[in-house]
């Protein structure tokens, strides 16, 4: 199919990128449609900061009809690239047809618009907010519909972006935790090791959001090896923004921080309802009768996701994940919570990998984030 690519200048543009995924993925038995009014925000800005704050394009490619068949957003990554002394831009928002030709345009322009405002390399898919949605491209089990904020395509993307020349960077993997069940031996043995070590485990006050925010900000600051290329601990104003945020979506049950007797913070699990379970049933749309759909089905919500987990160096392998965990899932095994998915974990943090295994986790799914230095050709 020939590609006709072009560059999303106006807000009727914007809106034909938002809904092409809608039509792309309609009937799908594994795609969740988000909110079309919280996707407007982000591509105008109105939500999340990594488009507003940083230079970004949108584009699209369309057929013979004039119909959008691929989008791409692409910017400029000057927060990674002032910490890591390297020009990164990055992609995001990619969705094309099962055609090569239309994504290799979109690419085309999307990596020739970052040489131009000299961009070394580029990376992706990120997330548009900073946080886990669209963030990796899914590349092992396709069957499994996705948990809240969890990236969801096309397997075909991935034979796309390696014969473009993109290689993957970094695996990020899924853990699936049945609730229900009870290992009384590793409930145990969490305690043991919770009193030799001296640690214990709380739940969030979010009747202290600045305190809250404090401590996080602590765990991600010792938690974050500089070594991680491709991210930045959080400024304290980001992580008061997701504390902000936390309040008004996630439960305090739904928030452990571990810390030391003495009450220094040193690990962090962050997690939330499975609300896909719900926003598959609005097809993108809360009116006509969305909002109506989401008040009577959120209560029958059986799954959730931990959103963050991060543990400071001196206390890994001294069971802290296990035991945020079986404090989470105590509660979660009380409000009719079935399953967990412990989830985006870089392959890099081997020590989080086995330590989730350890809580319990069963490894089943996989997403790629892919890199590709901007110095050659591509074909």
């Amino acid at each position: 199919m020939k590609a006709v690519v072009e560059e999303v200048l106006t807000r009727r543009g914007l809106r034909e990128f938002v809904e092409f995924p809608y039509r792309l993925y309609r009937g799908h038995h594994a795609w969740v449609p988000v909110l079309r009014s919280e996707m407007m925000a982000i591509v105008t800005g109105r939500a999340g900061f990594v488009l507003k704050d940083n230079p970004h394009a949108f584009f699209v490619t369309r057929d013979e009809k004039g119909r959008v068949s691929g989008r791409i957003a692409v910017l400029v990554d000057t927060k990674l690239s002032a910490a890591k002394s390297v020009q990164y831009g990055a992609f995001t928002l990619f969705d094309v047809v099962d055609d090569w030709d239309q994504a290799k345009a979109l690419l085309d322009a999307g990596t020739s618009w970052l040489r131009s405002r000299g961009m070394q390399v580029v990376k992706g898919p990120v997330s548009p907010t900073n946080g886990d949605d669209y963030h990796g491209m899914l590349a092992v089990n396709f069957d499994d519909p996705p948990m809240m904020y969890t990236n969801y395509n096309h397997a075909y993307y991935n034979a796309f972006m390696q014969r473009y020349g993109f290689t993957v960077d970094t695996r990020l993997g899924a853990w699936r935790f049945d609730v229900r069940t009870v290992n009384d031996h590793r409930e145990k043995l969490v305690q043991k090791v919770m009193a030799r070590d001296h640690y214990h485990v709380d739940n969030a006050d979010m009747n202290n959001l600045e305190g809250t925010a404090r401590d996080i900000k602590r765990i991600l600051d010792e938690a974050m090896p500089v070594e991680w290329a491709d991210l930045a601990p959080p400024s304290i104003e980001d992580v008061r923004i997701m504390v902000r945020d936390m309040k008004k979506f996630v439960r305090p049950e739904m928030v452990a921080i571990a810390r030391t007797d003495d009450g220094r913070p040193i690990g962090l699990v962050a997690s939330s309802a499975d609300y896909n379970q719900v926003f598959r049933r609005m097809n993108g749309r809360l009116f006509p009768f969305g909002w109506l759909t989401f008040l009577l089905s959120r209560n029958r919500i059986d799954a959730g996701r931990a959103l963050v987990m991060f543990v400071v160096p001196d206390y890994r392998y001294r069971g802290v994940p296990a035991a945020m965990f079986s404090k989470l899932f105590a509660w979660g095994r009380t409000h009719g919570y079935r399953v967990a998915e412990g989830s985006l974990v870089g392959e890099e943090n081997v020590r989080s990998w086995r330590e989730i295994e350890g809580a319990g986790g069963i490894r089943y799914k996989t997403w790629y984030l892919y890199q590709m230095a901007l110095d050659g050709q591509n074909s």
